[in-house]
This record gives structure tokens, C-alpha cells and sequence, in this order.
């Protein structure tokens, strides 16, 4: 006789180490990308990173319930879902260092920050937030912006910049 499976994220576990899987496969093709064949695990930062990505990717489908009746839903209800903010937003929580002056930046490690994002915050399109940024409740960011201070709650923050043209070769 048929025999429902568990209730909760356990039910879907298949799904979250597809997730995983993928999301790994998708760091290392990025690094082999950006500095050729290697293996990505070596470098300690980088290993750090990936380590990071697998328990952020967990926690993000275990607090979100992410996969609830992901076999129920259409495309659109999947993407109304998984969609809670624009396209290709970024937040950082790291620089590299630029205090040695000798050898690659990408060999001189990362400064660590931490950024804080407030309850139901609408961050636009193409949005740059960098380390050691808080994002109060209630805040829309405007498409483009690149946040590099904090945002009081409340508020919407559109950055505006002039255009400039400078003549090549000046």
C-alpha cells in the first residue's frame, strides 16, 4: 500500500541536493572561467566560499520552504515563488585586501564584512551592495543603485549619477 512520505523539508530532500549539486557545478565552471583549469577547493578562500554557498543554499531552502508543492506548481507559480527581488542583484560581504603591494590581488585574501538586510525590502534590478552595509525594514532600493552607506527604514533609495563624456585619448 502506498505510504505518504515525511512532512516538512525532509520531504524534498532529492530537490535540495539537485540544488546543491548544481550550484557546485555552476562555482567551479565560474572559476575555471575566471583563472582557467584548477580546482577551485585548493585555494583556502575559495574553499571557504563554497563551504559558505553550500550552508546559505540549505538555510535558504529549509527557512523559505522553497520546494512546498513544487510538484503541484506551473512555471508561473515557480517563478512567483523563487523570484523575490529583481535580476542580477549583488551583495557582497567581502573585498579583497589592497594593503600589500607585492603579488595578484586575488592571492592577498579578502576583508570580511557583513551586510544587513531589514523585513520586506524590494531591491531593484542591477543593485550593488557592498560590506558592512544595514538595510532597514520597509526599504525600496531603486534599480542600479550601488549601496555603499546604510539605509534608514522606511525609505526609497534611488542614486542618481551624471553622465560624463571624456574625450578618448585625454
Amino acid at each position: 500500500m502506498y505510504r505518504k512520505k515525511g512532512r516538512g523539508w525532509t520531504k524534498h530532500i532529492d530537490f535540495m541536493l539537485l540544488d546543491v549539486l548544481c550550484m557546485q557545478i555552476a562555482f567551479i565552471v565560474s572559476y575555471i572561467w575566471r583563472f582557467g583549469p584548477g580546482n577551485p577547493y585548493i585555494d583556502k578562500d575559495y574553499r571557504i566560499l563554497a563551504v559558505a554557498f553550500l550552508l546559505i543554499d540549505f538555510f535558504v531552502e529549509i527557512v523559505s520552504d522553497a520546494f512546498k508543492n513544487v510538484l503541484k506548481r506551473g512555471y508561473l507559480d515557480e517563478f512567483i515563488v523563487t523570484c523575490k527581488h529583481g535580476e542580477n542583484v549583488k551583495i557582497y560581504d567581502h573585498n579583497h585586501r589592497t594593503d600589500a603591494t607585492k603579488g595578484p590581488f586575488r592571492k592577498q585574501g579578502y576583508v570580511i564584512g557583513r551586510v544587513e538586510i531589514g523585513s520586506n525590502v524590494w531591491i531593484g534590478s542591477d543593485v550593488l551592495i557592498l560590506p558592512n552595509i544595514r538595510i532597514g525594514d520597509n526599504v525600496i532600493i531603486a534599480a542600479g543603485a550601488i549601496v555603499t552607506k546604510d539605509i534608514p527604514d522606511n525609505v526609497t533609495y534611488i542614486q542618481k549619477r551624471n553622465s560624463v563624456e571624456v574625450p578618448n585619448g585625454k
